[in-house]
């Protein structure tokens, strides 16, 4: 896929571009769920690394086939795309469903691209830096953002410990529950 290509698909997955529909199908007939998930389950980080062998196997470009390793994949992990204003738009598993990404701050590497640092940067940070929640601030993801194209970022955000997604699953369930609760006492 050509760079001219590349760049108009990661502003396709947008939430207001009316060909995300058509991306999808795209991407399911060209990477089919089964195909996919076998050659993803070799797969032992959550990377841009991994997605590039992943995108080579299928003759993808790397913004499908990063959203495809998030949404299909093994390992939990969200795909962020960013702007220096806000984020455009995320891909997400099914264990990151209740999880929303803040723009990135100053302790991501997306941050420090977006400002004008290195085109590619790895490595833990704090799950504050990207979540807004009260349980952030005591776990870490590990990033990989990489300059897209123009103003735009694409991170991949992964959990090497699952504790933080059950335990913030736990914290939403009672948070609900005592909702629920209030409800019905009124």
């Amino acid at each position: 896929m050509s760079s001219c290509e590349e760049k108009s698909f990661i502003k396709a997955w947008s939430k207001s571009n009316p060909e995300t529909r058509a991306n999808r199908y795209a991407s399911d007939l060209l990477m089919p769920e089964v195909m996919f998930k076998k050659s993803a389950e070799t797969i032992r980080r959550v990377d841009f690394n991994s997605v590039r062998t992943l995108a080579q196997i299928f003759k993808m470009s790397l913004t499908a086939s990063a959203i495809r390793l998030v949404e299909r994949g093994p390992l939990p992990a969200m795909l962020i795309c960013s702007s220096p204003t806000e984020i455009e738009w995320t891909a997400k598993g099914s264990e990151t469903k209740r999880l929303w990404p803040q723009r990135p701050t100053s302790g991501t590497y997306a941050h420090d691209i977006l400002a004008g640092g290195d085109r590619e940067a790895s490595g833990d940070v704090a799950a504050s830096a990207w979540f807004d929640h009260p349980l952030a601030e005591r776990y870490q993801v590990h990033e990989h953002s990489v300059r897209g194209f123009g103003d735009l970022v694409l991170s991949l955000l992964w959990w090497r410990n699952e504790t933080m997604l059950i335990k913030m699953d736990e914290y939403e369930e009672r948070r609900d529950a005592r909702r629920s609760d209030d409800r019905w006492d009124r």
